[in-house]
């Protein structure tokens, strides 16, 4: 539907709630919708939908040819359309007919989304590698068969729930697995409603609703593909806490230490602290080809191991003054690592 169009039948919207003495809160009750979401329809930036308009009709009789073409025509919209006359009712089912129309055409657009998507990402990384499904079953095939760097997940409101709420549980299901756990997910859709989910839950990159600018989707789409690009598949050390992801290149972390209930994540660049973390649940994460546990508060990243002191019990570390100890019962594990890098 046209801009013009929804701002106009937003702007009767509202004439008509006021007319019958409702808020916009009780509005958006009757038509399933959040206050928010209610309040961008009398604002025309999203459209009513034909459950809408039957919802408004059976409840408060609204006319519906005003509603929808602004003609101040007073009437029952279903009574003049039995009673009228043979041209009457030609006129009122064009109206409908021009508005069906506008809102196919809409639907058609949605269609080609995908198509406009591609193009984009095409012109940002052309090697790039696309791949669209229609349903969550396709989608967890697919993972099967390839590794994606991206998901773009579309939401759109529906009568089922079940339709709505998919696409969050496939990325639920994303953020479970270790190769998905920090992949950068965009959400495109027409409920506001999860926004908060989405980002508090889920990690989305972004949560765009629509309708969106293109040039923004463009921008935020070359801040991906663009960074993946220079940095394509660098081992990550990555982990959740407080709902919150973290990651760091395994290239860049030194040793980890475990002190009075926190756990320091020290790297050639910074040191990173988590209040409330004991080391066992962070080595959950660690790839144990790379990390060794030498002590019973600390991990070192083997990569950066530098010297064995076996009578000492200290190992020596690049890229760092700090001289790392080695528990008793790790030394014999720490001494058959050392003579492997050698």
């Amino acid at each position: 539907m046209k801009k013009e169009i929804r701002i106009n039948v937003g702007n009767r919207l509202r004439d008509l709630r006021k007319g019958v003495g409702k808020t916009q809160d009780e509005f958006a009750d009757l038509l399933g919708v959040t206050p928010g979401h209610y309040r961008k329809l009398e604002a025309g930036t999203y459209e009513l939908t034909q459950g809408h308009m039957l919802k408004l009709y059976y409840k408060y009789h609204i006319n519906l040819t005003y509603l929808l073409t602004g003609e101040h025509d007073k009437s029952d919209f279903l009574t003049d359309f039995i009673s009228g006359s043979r041209n009457e009712k030609i006129r009122i089912l064009a109206e409908m007919c021009l508005y069906l129309a506008t809102m196919l055409f809409c639907t058609l657009e949605n269609w080609c989304e995908q198509e406009v998507l591609n193009r984009m990402i095409k012109k940002i990384a052309g090697d790039t590698l696309v791949r669209w499904c229609e349903t969550v079953k396709s989608a967890m095939y697919a993972l099967e068969d390839i590794e994606f760097d991206l998901f773009i997940v579309f939401i759109e409101k529906s009568t089922e729930t079940a339709f709505v709420t998919e696409g969050l549980h496939f990325v639920r299901y994303l953020r479970q697995q270790r190769a998905y756990i920090n992949t950068p997910v965009i959400f495109i859709s027409n409920c506001p409603e999860y926004e908060l989910y989405t980002y508090r839950h889920l990690h989305c990159y972004q949560y765009i609703n629509q309708p969106y600018d293109r040039e923004y989707m463009e921008q935020i789409l070359s801040e991906i593909l663009c960074v993946q690009n220079q940095y394509h598949k660098e081992p990550q050390m990555v982990f959740s806490f407080r709902s919150m992801i973290y990651h760091f290149p395994i290239c860049e972390v030194i040793y980890v230490e475990s002190l009075d209930r926190k756990v320091f994540v020290h790297t050639i660049y910074r040191t990173v602290e988590f209040p409330g973390m004991i080391l066992k649940r962070f080595m959950k994460e660690m790839d144990s080809e790379v990390f060794l546990q030498c002590h019973r508060s600390y991990v070192v990243n083997c990569q950066y191991i530098r010297s064995f002191n076996k009578q000492e019990g200290v190992l020596g570390m690049a890229k760092t003054d700090i001289e790392i100890p080695v528990g008793k019962t790790f030394r014999e594990a720490v001494s058959r690592k050392v003579l492997d890098l050698k």
